[in-house]
């Protein structure tokens, strides 16, 4: 089994197992709102994919769709403070504080 991922930042700690596990249970609706409050955080999305490769299922990745480039970033490219966005948000959405 592969080790836990986690990306060490100056906030926090982003625990990729954790927020794929947690966004991969929000359900539509919740999921929407978690791309509304990234845009209101300036990261305007078209969608979050989460990925797992088929040899490796303990591998998670997710993926960040941008609007107006058609880029696609997986999570550990972006800024650290857009990360830290994304698990404070993913999180609450969660915990159902949205």
């Amino acid at each position: 089994m592969w080790p836990l991922f986690i990306i060490a930042t100056k906030m926090k700690y982003f625990d990729i197992e954790k927020v794929y596990t947690i966004y991969t249970q929000l359900d539509k609706n919740k999921r929407k709102e978690v791309l509304r409050l990234l845009s209101e955080k300036g990261m305007e999305l078209k969608a979050i994919e989460a990925f797992t490769y088929r040899e490796a299922p303990s591998c998670k990745h997710l993926f960040f769709h941008f609007k107006n480039n058609n880029v696609v970033l997986p999570y550990y490219q972006l800024p650290e403070e857009q990360l830290n966005d994304v698990q404070t948000i993913i999180l609450e959405a969660y915990e159902k504080k949205l």
